[in-house]
């Protein structure tokens, strides 16, 4: 399975899942799945990128993105599973900022995994 396989596996329609979630508009059940989701797949691009990477201005350009993306996952995750709880520490601004965000990250990763793919 190609690197660009593996991303594209996250729709844009999921996506828009994670931002009517934080709308309100979807179960945060179904919200929470997704993000796990894109943690399982990230967790294949990181493990297979790891195999066959062996260019250091390529492992450095992928460890910052994939910091950043963890992190977006994380954020909009915890709020989430608190705005489920009715605990929510951010408002739905913020949450909508992370998701975009989140969604550039992932479409910065489709991108990468493309040019991964034409490197192998």
């Amino acid at each position: 399975m190609g690197f660009s396989e593996i991303i594209e596996s996250v729709s844009d329609g999921e996506i828009e899942e994670i931002y009517d979630t934080i709308r309100g508009n979807r179960p945060h059940e179904r919200g929470v799945e997704i993000l796990e989701k894109i943690k399982a797949i990230m967790y294949t691009f990181r493990s297979q990128f790891m195999s066959m990477n062996n260019d250091p201005t390529m492992h450095r350009t992928f460890v910052s993105l994939y910091k950043k993306l963890e992190s977006q996952v994380f954020e909009l995750e915890r709020h989430m599973r608190l705005e489920q709880d009715n605990l929510a520490l951010m408002q739905k601004d913020e949450a909508l900022k992370i998701a975009s965000n989140l969604h550039l990250l992932l479409n910065s990763l489709r991108s990468f995994g493309r040019d991964m793919d034409k490197r192998t």
